[in-house]
């Protein structure tokens, strides 16, 4: 897919991995991974939706491509 830009968010106990696909004008779409454990779907039809409004995927801390802390409290 055209325009994908992905990254990483400092946080507290690490960095966030997170994905945008589109730019459509619309209202961006905050999409939350399947559980905790889980991990963005690379494969997930939502982001078709890209050329309507910005799709944004991202993986919580200790799942996916995000930092695994060592602090549980986390």
């Amino acid at each position: 897919m055209e325009n994908v830009k992905e990254g990483f968010i400092p946080v507290t106990g690490g960095n966030v991995w997170y994905q945008i696909s589109g730019n459509g004008p619309g209202i961006p779409l905050l999409v939350l991974h399947g559980g905790p454990g889980s991990k963005s779907s690379d494969s997930d039809p939502l982001r078709q939706l890209g050329t309507d409004r910005p799709i944004i995927h991202y993986d919580q801390l200790g799942c996916g491509k995000s930092d695994r802390p060592d602090d549980m409290a986390l």
